[in-house]
């Protein structure tokens, strides 16, 4: 079977410009002011080639109730629309709500776990394959979850690209639940205090994700030894360094290049769909990952 390609943009205005993907998705995992209007949702609908996934974040209370809206405006949609929640109340909220065209799926913010760790390796030293293989799976490889997801009709979950991601999707094939693969990214860290907001103001919000933010680890802190205002507190160690790849900073989202597999695995990953996030694809010139 072969794979569909998504690409996940930033920003609607690029929609009118995909070529080469077969379904386009909008919105955000984390941040609500990212997620487009219920105009755009009606404009990307409108277009008649792609398939429409669009994605939400966990939402905070102040917005829960535009939230909800939100989701009544979504089911009354004709146009088949996959919907990605990362917020357990708010999916709760949707699987209540019937319509045949909308399709419910969860975000990789279900699948939190040490494997987004990069330094996962230092942390699991002297553990056994089957301990090693557990944490590098996901955490949503649970009978009990799975049933718990699928009634709330459930049908396709996204989850990054491991070495363990063959096996998973034929686990997840068996409760009849669909598979979605990031293949260039893997998340590290989330937090809900927006370091860019913070750094550059508001006006960020709208341009969210045009351009990462690199940060390359340089010196590692060290507690106060003594009482001496003038020691310093930051030492270049070269072991730390190894051990921090070059991360890239996304709203409030750290990612790092996924290198967790090989081109061989690449090859013969059987998942449905592959998804690309449009802001890594200037990062990554490698067109075999794309």
């Amino acid at each position: 079977m072969e794979r569909l390609k998504e690409l996940r943009l930033n920003h609607i205005e690029k929609a009118n410009n995909v070529k080469d993907f077969d379904i386009i998705s909008l919105g955000s995992e984390t941040c609500w002011k990212n997620v487009p209007s219920i105009e755009e949702v009606k404009e990307i609908c409108s277009k008649p080639k792609s398939q429409i996934k669009i994605v939400l974040p966990f939402v905070p209370q102040q917005n829960l109730d535009a939230a909800k809206k939100y989701i009544d405006t979504l089911f009354l949609q004709n146009k088949n629309i996959i919907v990605i929640f990362n917020d357990l109340g708010l999916l709760s909220y949707a699987a209540q709500k019937e319509n045949k065209n909308v399709v419910l799926g969860l975000g990789r913010y279900f699948d939190w776990s040490y494997n987004w760790i990069p330094w996962k390796e230092d942390i699991l030293l002297g553990e056994s394959e089957n301990i090693v293989n557990f944490v590098n799976s996901t955490t949503l490889y649970d009978r009990n979850k799975i049933s718990f997801y699928k009634k709330m009709n459930i049908k396709v979950i996204e989850i990054e690209m491991s070495k363990s991601t063959n096996k998973i999707v034929k686990w997840f094939a068996n409760y009849g639940i669909d598979v979605h693969v990031h293949i260039n990214e893997k998340l590290v860290a989330i937090t809900r205090a927006c370091p860019c907001k913070r750094i550059f103001g508001e006006s960020i919000c709208k341009r969210c994700g045009e351009n990462l933010l690199k940060l390359e680890f340089s010196k590692k802190w060290i507690p106060q030894t003594s009482f001496i205002t003038n020691e310093e507190r930051y030492i270049v160690d070269p072991e730390t360094n190894k051990k921090f790849p070059l991360l890239f900073l996304k709203g409030n989202i750290i990612f790092r290049i996924n290198t967790d597999y090989s081109e061989v695995e690449m090859r013969n990953l059987e998942c449905s769909t592959v998804i690309v996030d449009d802001s890594f694809r200037e990062v990554l010139s490698d067109a075999n990952r794309i």
